[in-house]
C-alpha cells in the first residue's frame, strides 16, 4: 500500500484558546478518519521571538525544526484563518515570511475561514490566497466559511450540521487534492 502524504493543518492564530483550533482539530480528525494523514501546527507554539530571530537568512535551531517537520515534511497544508480587523493575523503573514519562500513552491493548500462575525473570513481568506499564489502554492477552490463561530462550536467540538458537513466535505476533498 502507498504511503499517504502528510498534511499540515496550522491554526492561523497565536491567540490562546482560540475557536480556530477547534476548527482545525476537528478538521484533522475528519481527514484522519477519511484516511489521511495529518499533523496540527498551533502558531501560539512558534518560538516567542520568531518574528526577529527568524527573518531574513537568520534560523534559530527551533524554528528549523518546525520548518523541516511541519512545512517542509508536508505536501499538503490546511490554514484555519480566523478574521482579524478585516483581514488575517499578522502572525500568520509573519510565519509565511520567516519560510524560505522557495519551501512553500508547489504545496497544495486549502483554508478554513472563521469569524464572530457574519462574514466567516471570506475576505481575510481572499487575501491569504493571493499570499500563497505569490509563494506558488496551489489553492483548493473549496473554502468553507464559518460565521458567528461561537454559535456553533460546543467545548471542543464544531456542532451545528451545516459547518460540520463543511469541514467533512473539505476533509474529504483534501485526502486526493
Amino acid at each position: 500500500m502507498k504511503e499517504s502524504k502528510m498534511t499540515t493543518v496550522i491554526v492561523g492564530t497565536n491567540r490562546q484558546g482560540s475557536m480556530s483550533e477547534v476548527v482545525a482539530k476537528q478538521f484533522l480528525r475528519e481527514f484522519e478518519m477519511a484516511g489521511g494523514r495529518g499533523q496540527l501546527l498551533a502558531l501560539k507554539d512558534l518560538p516567542r521571538d520568531f518574528a526577529f530571530a527568524d527573518m531574513f537568512g537568520n534560523r534559530s535551531e527551533e524554528m528549523q525544526v518546525i520548518i523541516d517537520n511541519y512545512i517542509v515534511g508536508a505536501e499538503r497544508l490546511v490554514f484555519v484563518i480566523p478574521e482579524y480587523n478585516g483581514g488575517f493575523p499578522g502572525v500568520l503573514k509573519t510565519f509565511v515570511d520567516a519560510v524560505p519562500q522557495a519551501t512553500w513552491r508547489d504545496k497544495k493548500a486549502a483554508m478554513i475561514g472563521v469569524s464572530s462575525g457574519p462574514t466567516g473570513a471570506s475576505r481575510a481568506m481572499d487575501q491569504f490566497t493571493s499570499v500563497l499564489h505569490y509563494v506558488k502554492v496551489h489553492v483548493h477552490y473549496l473554502k468553507p466559511k464559518l460565521s458567528n463561530i461561537s454559535a456553533l462550536v460546543e467545548g471542543e467540538f464544531v456542532t451545528e450540521k451545516r459547518a460540520e458537513s463543511l469541514i467533512k466535505d473539505l476533509a474529504l476533498e483534501m485526502v486526493s487534492f
